[in-house]
């Protein structure tokens, strides 16, 4: 999994390949970037970016581990990747949800 979400850090193909992606880019291209920030755009990104039945609990663990696993000094290479997003949004909006996905698939 690791392997995974660090191409999607990386690689613009593999961005592209992310559902979360891109469902957060239509967002913030038909409603700017404070679409995604305010309640009405966290709301309608709500169901499809929340990491599945692990709930805010499991949101915050897979928040830390995603921390853990690609530390600023990383994230910092890449950072013009992420845009139009901040790596603190992008980890919440894409890389979560990815995780959230992977466990419910191999479950």
């Amino acid at each position: 999994m690791k392997i995974d979400l660090k191409s999607i850090i990386q690689e613009k193909s593999a961005r592209n390949l992310s559902l979360l992606w891109c469902e957060v880019l239509v967002q913030i291209n038909e409603g700017g970037m404070e679409s995604i920030k305010g309640f009405d755009g966290r709301y309608v990104l709500f169901d499809k970016v929340q990491p599945g039945y692990y709930g805010e609990q499991g949101l915050a663990a897979i928040m830390e581990m995603l921390y853990r696993l690609f530390p600023s000094t990383l994230i910092d290479k890449h950072i013009q990747n992420l845009e139009p997003l901040d790596p603190q949004t992008f980890f919440k909006w894409v890389l979560a949800p990815e995780v959230g996905l992977r466990l419910i698939m191999a479950d």
